[in-house]
C-alpha cells in the first residue's frame, strides 16, 4: 500500500473531533489534492460566505459545519487569508454579536459560533498583521 492510500485511510480517524461534516469536506480536500486540485483560497471563502447565509437563515448546525471547514483549512493555511475574507469575517462576527430571539441565542452559544468565529480570527490575525501576506496569497492564486 503506498503512503496516499494509508494516508486517506488514516483520515477518518484523524478528523474525526471536527464532527461529521468538517470531516467529509476535509476528506475531499484530501482527494482533491491527491488527484491534483490543489486547495485554493476561493474554497475557504466560498465556506464562509455558506456559513454567514445559514447563520442568516437560521440553520445555526449548517453554519457550525462551515466554520469548522474554515478553521481547519485556516488554521493549516493562515497565509490563504484574504482582505476579502477577513473582513467578511469581521463582518459576521458582528451580526453574531447582535442580539437575537432568545431561542435562537441560545442555540447560537450551544454551537459555540461566536466561539468558533473567534478562534478563526484569532487564527489569521498574526497573518493579517504580516505585509507578505499579499505577496504569498498573489503567489498562490497565480499557480492555479
Amino acid at each position: 500500500m503506498n503512503a496516499r492510500s494509508r494516508a486517506l485511510n488514516d483520515l477518518p480517524k484523524r478528523t474525526q473531533s471536527l464532527g461529521p461534516s468538517a470531516s467529509s469536506w476535509v476528506r475531499s480536500l484530501a482527494k482533491r489534492c491527491a488527484m491534483g486540485y490543489f486547495f485554493n483560497a476561493e474554497i475557504i471563502l466560498h465556506c464562509i460566505q455558506l456559513a454567514q447565509e445559514s447563520f442568516n437563515e437560521g440553520e445555526f448546525e449548517v453554519c457550525r459545519s462551515f466554520l469548522d471547514s474554515s478553521m481547519s483549512a485556516l488554521s493549516v493555511f493562515p497565509n490563504m487569508v484574504t482582505k476579502e475574507m477577513n473582513d467578511m469575517l469581521v463582518e459576521f462576527f458582528g451580526e453574531c454579536r447582535e442580539s437575537h430571539h432568545r431561542e435562537d441565542r441560545k442555540q447560537i452559544d450551544e454551537l459555540d459560533i461566536v466561539t468558533r468565529l473567534s478562534s478563526i480570527l484569532a487564527c489569521i490575525s498574526s497573518n493579517n498583521a504580516s505585509p507578505s501576506n499579499s505577496k504569498n496569497v498573489s503567489a498562490l492564486r497565480s499557480s492555479f
